[in-house]
């Protein structure tokens, strides 16, 4: 079966009024992706001006093939409305033509979004595993260059809104024709019950009530209770009655909500700030190392070049220049009173 009959044989089947695509507007979109329309980027359309000849062809022939295949892609990333339909479309075609002609068309399609900021969240992710570059990106996605460009600069000037929550990436940089982000990003929708939600509070009460958790806890609270609505906050209120718990962390998050939602995403080097023991744990999870000030029975010292190998509750190890190859030292977090973060002394 050659190209034209096999696409133009789908295509009459898929507008069947007992095939799939029953409503006008959705034979109207068959017609366009596979270029019986008016669209100029629907598959026959780009088969026939760029390789009219192919269309005789039959699809047992490997030019066919890779043909048909690389012009369904540039029909993907030409479309720009309806793009998941239009994959559905195609997904369509390919067990289409494995179904009649017993041959398995190679596509390994993109990830399907539902938006643009689900798309940029994505490239979010991708930027996380180092794969920065431009041109991977728009051809992982099948888009085109321009339009990770313009999503990079969404997320790093204009910003985006996401459950009511506004924010943007900062520290964006470009190094050996790869973009990263300095502070990776790590955006999470959980599309949770009430019951799920109360326990989510309850769990970051707990870790509340530790100090090394304090207020990186609270803050991820915040969060997570600037986004419910007012009947979900009362509800939750009568749990922890019914429940009998003591509603003072609820009422702390009542009292010290973000007012200020327009960016809740903060680099790591950022919220290293007065709250040591929150300095503590980024610069354990991130290996940096900074200068310590300490104060002991023996007065103040300082720990040049200093890393957080361990910690726990009470107290963290460090080790530094200052105290040698090495040497490791156990030291209580009631004595760090001082972090050196670009060459400014951030006190308790």
């Amino acid at each position: 079966m050659n190209i034209r009959k096999l696409i133009t044989d789908f295509g009459n089947k898929a507008i069947r009024s007992n095939y799939e695509y029953t409503t006008d507007n959705e034979k109207t979109l068959v017609k366009n992706v596979l270029g019986f329309g008016s669209s100029r980027y629907g598959l026959m359309h780009i088969i026939e001006h760029e390789f009219p000849s192919i269309l005789d062809y039959d699809i047992e022939q490997e030019q066919a093939r890779d043909v048909l295949i690389d012009s369904i892609k540039e029909s993907i990333m030409k479309i720009q409305s309806s793009k998941e339909n239009t994959i559905k479309i195609f997904r369509a075609l390919q067990n289409y033509v494995e179904k009649e002609c017993n041959i398995s068309l190679e596509i390994a399609f993109p990830p399907t979004f539902t938006s643009e900021v689900d798309r940029q969240l994505h490239v979010i992710k991708m930027m996380q595993e180092g794969n920065g570059k431009y041109s991977d990106i728009a051809e992982e996605l099948w888009v085109s260059e321009r339009t990770i460009q313009n999503d990079i600069r969404t997320l790093t000037q204009t910003g985006i809104k996401l459950c009511g929550m506004e924010f943007s990436v900062k520290d964006y940089k470009r190094s050996g024709g790869r973009a990263y982000f300095t502070s990776t990003m790590h955006p999470i929708v959980i599309p949770a019950n009430l019951s799920e939600v109360l326990t989510l509070l309850i769990g970051l009460e707990k870790q509340y009530s530790l100090k090394m958790y304090s207020s990186i806890s609270l803050l991820l609270a915040q969060k997570v209770w600037i986004q419910l609505t007012d009947y979900a906050k009362k509800r939750i209120l009568d749990l922890y009655d019914v429940l009998g718990m003591n509603t003072d962390f609820i009422k702390i998050l009542e009292k010290n909500k973000l007012e200020d939602s327009s960016n809740l995403f903060s680099l790591e080097t950022e919220s290293i700030d007065r709250d040591i023991e929150k300095s503590v744990l980024i610069m354990f999870k991130s290996s940096e190392t900074r200068d310590i000030l300490v104060h002991d029975e023996n007065g103040h010292y300082l720990l040049k070049n200093a890393r957080i190998v361990d910690f726990n509750q009470e107290s963290v190890a460090v080790i530094s220049e200052t105290l040698g190859e090495g040497a490791k030292k156990w030291i209580p977090t009631t004595d760090v009173i001082a972090v050196l973060i670009n060459d400014e002394i951030i006190k308790t």
